[in-house]
């Protein structure tokens, strides 16, 4: 009886082990970025709406090697988590799953969704207003210091009064 506890004890901390070795939490459970907080895209947009925040998508697929170390590195990064957590309501979509949701009065699945905005290539992030209007794409694997600055400039409605090459030469 004795062997066998410890043997499941052993066990018990191999597997959790190898459970944070695979990444298996991406990013701070108590944080915005917890994986969708158990709410739909669409709890998610009302939350956005309610809030007055913007909504931040990361497009990601499960074989995508930029969207993990984007989760690993940009999204576990401490001043970009406080940032989402302050200025957005953030949402984690599978651009490959079947998942059913409704955008401005239309069902897609999320595959369809992120076809409709023109996404092809993995990671990307796809920025809306609080309303759910589309303000833009940013694709790819961005590090955590410009992701920063793209958070910034979109949250404080910069976008809106000059370009990002501008708005660069203003945060250097």
């Amino acid at each position: 009886m004795k062997n066998s506890l410890i043997a499941i004890g052993i066990l018990g901390v191999i597997i959790f082990i190898t459970f944070f070795a695979i990444g298996g939490f991406e990013g701070n459970l108590n944080s915005a970025l917890a994986v969708n907080d158990g709410k739909s895209f669409n709890e998610k947009l009302n939350q956005a709406k309610s809030s007055n925040k913007k909504v931040l998508i990361n497009v990601y697929t499960d074989w995508c090697g930029w969207c993990k170390k984007m989760d690993r590195e940009t999204y576990k990064d401490a001043e970009v988590n406080s940032l989402i957590e302050n200025d957005y309501v953030f949402i984690k979509l599978n651009a490959e799953s079947n998942e059913e949701i409704t955008y401005q009065g239309n069902k897609y699945t999320n595959a369809q969704f992120v076809s409709a905005f023109g996404i092809t290539g993995y990671p990307a992030t796809l920025f809306l207003s609080s309303n759910g209007e589309p303000i833009t794409v940013v694709p790819g694997y961005i590090e955590p210091v410009m992701f920063t600055k793209i958070l910034n400039y979109i949250a404080k409605d910069v976008y809106k009064k000059k370009t990002f090459d501008d708005y660069l030469k203003e945060v250097k």
